[in-house]
């Protein structure tokens, strides 16, 4: 028996997606099980970020329709990049048939509007700027999708996992963008905050 043996472990968030908490749920469960520790998952607000037709879809998640032709010409190359390393490609765009919840916006147009102009401007900042292969136009994903889509943000930081128009600072890399919202960086040396 180890020290913690018995022990109640609390993993706390005060908001978290779905396919995190999944995520960190399979990685950590058969840890804390082999070493006898309980563990309490808490969190106050759980978002819905799988990408399923049942899904409430509260991330940004966008249509394949009425984008510009740079955005276009970017995804095609995401979907080769794809089906060359066999991987899925049918969730990088919302099916029309995937109705999601209005939590975030008051008409489906507007939500589309929003999704596919943060798509659009993530999409030139990344072709003026060499970013690294996980930062995507809706935000940092190390899965092969167009980004998280996060609009989930708190008065102490804007997580990379929101779209990058959130973020990217231009005037580190001489590019015309001003980020809507200003992150705060603990490492001045990586140039992506």
């Amino acid at each position: 028996m180890n020290k913690f043996g018995g022990q109640t472990f609390i993993i706390s968030y005060v908001a978290v997606y779905s396919e995190g908490i999944n995520y960190a749920r399979k990685k950590l469960d058969d840890i804390f099980e082999r070493k006898r520790i309980n563990v309490k998952w808490c969190y106050h607000k759980l978002f819905d970020n799988l990408r399923i037709n049942n899904s409430k879809i509260e991330f940004l998640w966008p249509r394949n329709n009425k984008l510009c032709h740079e955005a276009i010409d970017w995804c095609d190359n995401l979907i080769k990049v794809c089906r060359s390393k066999s991987l899925g490609t049918s969730n990088i765009f919302r099916q029309d048939n995937c109705l999601p919840t209005n939590d975030f916006f008051s008409t489906p147009q507007i939500r589309d509007l929003v999704e596919s102009k943060f798509l659009e401007e993530g999409i030139k900042i990344i072709n003026a700027n060499e970013c690294p292969e996980f930062v995507r136009p809706l935000g940092f994903d190390k899965l092969h999708t167009l980004g998280h889509g996060s609009l989930f943000t708190s008065y102490r930081n804007v997580p990379t996992n929101s779209p990058i128009v959130f973020w990217f600072d231009g005037e580190k890399h001489s590019y015309p963008w001003k980020p809507l919202l200003k992150r705060k960086s603990d490492n001045p040396n990586i140039w992506w905050f």
